[in-house]
């Protein structure tokens, strides 16, 4: 007798794209039941809270709004007192480096303007040599970082003193371009001014000078050049560096650098061409970094009024890059900068943030002791909570008995609990546990009605499961056929599918009833594929123990079918009936045909290609006559 019971409609063929037929069933009108479904499930759940959480919700959200609003508002005060702290001691430090640096310079544009003023009060002349040497050494004197003094003539003869000589010079620079040069911009504009940093092939280092216009009641007489070296500023900056702990550095701009402490010895190889050196040039792997594209600003600083600032990331640590911008020598600005190693200018913000860690430690371990105690309050009830919510998934063997309670009512609850679980626990093995699952998510009547769906069906078969069982005593066919339900179980139940019933060797699957599962052809070829690693995996686990492998037929088929509760009044069934079950079943026979030997054979119908998308894999196997058709059928092997 078969297990189908008659079909409820006639199949209706239709031909697809490559002129095959294709089964499916005309839809029935189920529009009514699926948007009452529908609206249930759409329906609010009402809001619930547990004790637990009501309880660590009351004491925790107290504490927190006490201790935690008295330590955020203690946090943000010290935390903009710090910033402000930060940014005086900055710009302290900032100004203090740029004074410094005044006042190692701005004597030398004294002095020089000082012994042009003399000259133009008649106190000297400078057509007397010796005399006017005995001057330009004095004001040497009084400027120790000045290297030496030139009075360059219109003439462009030249009369200089060095420091370290002490010897007076006459040359004939009128071969010297920038001689030149400079005598023509005084004419034009006979004002005091630092000129670019300029090569000095005698001393073989590049110099800062100072050009100050010599004038006799408006007769331009010369140009008197103060020369100090980028060397000799460079030690004045090592110097400060050590004083205040921190690197300081001259740049023309962010790319060429005049001063430096690394430039205080050795300098680089540098030239009339290239009279300053660049900041990758200068040995310091800080300065390199620190005017790239990359630079993070201080947050914890905020924005400083008169200088500017970010931080450069380096592998060992961040250093905090300041500077500002002055122009008082030359006619290009220069820039003044410091950085030093975040270690040490962040100590105030590690205290800060140290407090800030310890006191939301202290909340956290207040608000963890709440919900402690909230919890030891509400075990008993948790306890029942949990074992309710286990069988609400049907996992019956996983509910663990309630221990007894000093609370009368609740020591009856967890006795009653216990028996109730107990009494669930024998009616597991029987049940379809996936079904029950996707039937309690349809809330509702307790019986389902049938309706038409558009479902895809799953048959399995062992290929020779007479011979197979014959080698077998009926213990171990039964444990074979166990461990072979398991492995597809666990397949159907991957992709949510529901396996219908077993008969014999072979299993019976759906998809996409009870709940909606839009994608159910898609699912059911998954589970197919699943089933074909399962099944190759375990004959190699079979074949290195010495048993015999197992071989399997797979059909899978996609099509509207009539689904819902079917049987007598103390035992029913939820399954799929209709002609599209049937035509799944008949295309299992054509897999007999087309057997080449390998461990699993997986058809499908042109109808479950259709619905997949294209999302997987398949090769053709040509349009099949099935038994109890008229019309041949469209059918594909599943590759992957």
């Amino acid at each position: 007798m078969s297990i189908f019971p008659p079909p409820a409609e006639r199949i209706r063929p239709r031909n697809n794209a490559d002129g095959a037929v294709v089964a499916d069933v005309e839809p029935a009108s189920a529009e009514p039941v699926r948007v009452e479904a529908a609206a249930r499930r759409l329906a609010p759940r009402p809001w619930r809270v547990s004790v637990t959480m009501l309880l660590a919700v009351g004491f925790g959200l107290l504490m927190f709004v006490a201790v935690g609003g008295v330590l955020l508002m203690s946090l943000a005060g010290a935390r903009e007192n710090n910033r402000s702290l930060l940014r005086d001691r900055i710009e302290r430090t900032v100004t203090q480096v740029v004074d410094r640096v005044r006042a190692h310079l701005d004597p030398v544009q004294a002095q020089a303007s000082y012994v042009a003023r003399q000259v133009e009060a008649g106190l000297f002349d400078p057509a007397d040599e010796a005399d006017f040497a005995r001057v330009m050494f004095g004001a040497l004197s009084a400027t120790p970082q000045v290297h030496g003094m030139t009075f360059l003539r219109p003439d462009l003869s030249v009369l200089r003193v060095e420091r370290n000589s002490g010897d007076v010079i006459r040359e004939d620079w009128s071969d010297r371009r920038e001689a030149q040069r400079l005598l023509d911009d005084m004419r034009v504009q006979p004002t005091t001014m630092w000129r670019q940093p300029l090569w000095s092939a005698n001393l073989g280092q590049t110099l800062l000078t100072l050009a100050v216009p010599v004038m006799d009641d408006g007769w331009f007489l010369g140009v008197l050049v103060s020369a100090v070296s980028v060397t000799e500023v460079s030690r004045y900056l090592a110097l400060l560096s050590i004083d205040t702990n921190q690197t300081i550095f001259l740049l023309l701009d962010e790319k060429h650098v005049i001063a430096h402490p690394n430039l205080a010895g050795d300098t680089p190889a540098i030239g009339p061409l290239q009279p300053l050196p660049t900041v990758d040039e200068v040995g310091d792997r800080v300065l390199a970094q620190a005017f790239g594209p990359v630079r993070r600003p201080l947050q914890a600083v905020g924005v400083l009024p008169h200088s500017q600032g970010h931080i450069v990331d380096l592998a060992d640590d961040f250093y905090v890059v300041v500077y500002r911008t002055i122009q008082l020598y030359g006619d290009r600005p220069w820039l003044i900068g410091i950085y030093a190693p975040g270690s040490q200018v962040g100590a105030e913000v590690r205290r800060l943030n140290v407090i800030a860690l310890i006191g939301g430690l202290l909340l956290i371990l207040s608000v963890g002791l709440t919900i402690w105690v909230g919890r030891r309050i509400s075990r008993p009830i948790w306890r029942l909570a949990t074992a309710a919510r286990q069988i609400e998934t049907l996992d019956f063997r996983a509910v663990s008995p309630l221990p007894p309670s000093r609370v009368r009512e609740l020591d009856e609850a967890a006795r009653a609990f216990n028996s109730m679980a107990s009494g669930l626990t024998w009616f597991e093995p029987y049940l379809p546990r996936s079904l029950v699952r996707q039937l309690l998510s349809r809330p509702g009547r307790a019986d389902v009605a049938s309706e038409e769906r558009l479902i895809t069906v799953m048959f399995t078969d062992i290929i020779g499961s007479t011979a197979l069982a014959e080698r077998m005593t009926s213990v171990e066919l039964a444990e074979f056929l166990n461990h072979h339900f398991a492995i597809l179980g666990q397949c159907v139940d991957g992709t949510e599918g529901t396996i219908d019933k077993y008969i014999g060797d072979a299993v019976m699957a759906f998809w996409g009833a009870p709940v909606d599962q839009p994608d159910h052809a898609l699912r059911a070829c998954r589970a197919a594929l699943a089933i074909r690693k399962a099944i190759v995996a375990d004959n190699e686990a079979r074949l290195h123990l010495g048993l015999p492998t197992v071989r399997l037929r797979i059909s899978v088929h996609a099509g509207r079918a009539l689904v819902g509760n079917i049987g007598a009044p103390g035992r029913i069934n939820y399954t799929p009936l209709g002609d599209n079950v049937i035509l799944a079943q008949r295309i299992l026979e054509v897999a007999k045909q087309l057997d080449a030997g390998e461990d699993v054979i997986i058809l499908i119908s042109e109808s479950t290609r259709a619905a997949t998308g294209g999302a997987v894999r398949t090769v053709p196997v040509g349009s099949q006559s099935l038994r109890g058709l008229r019309n041949r059928i469209a059918l594909h092997r599943l590759i992957d």
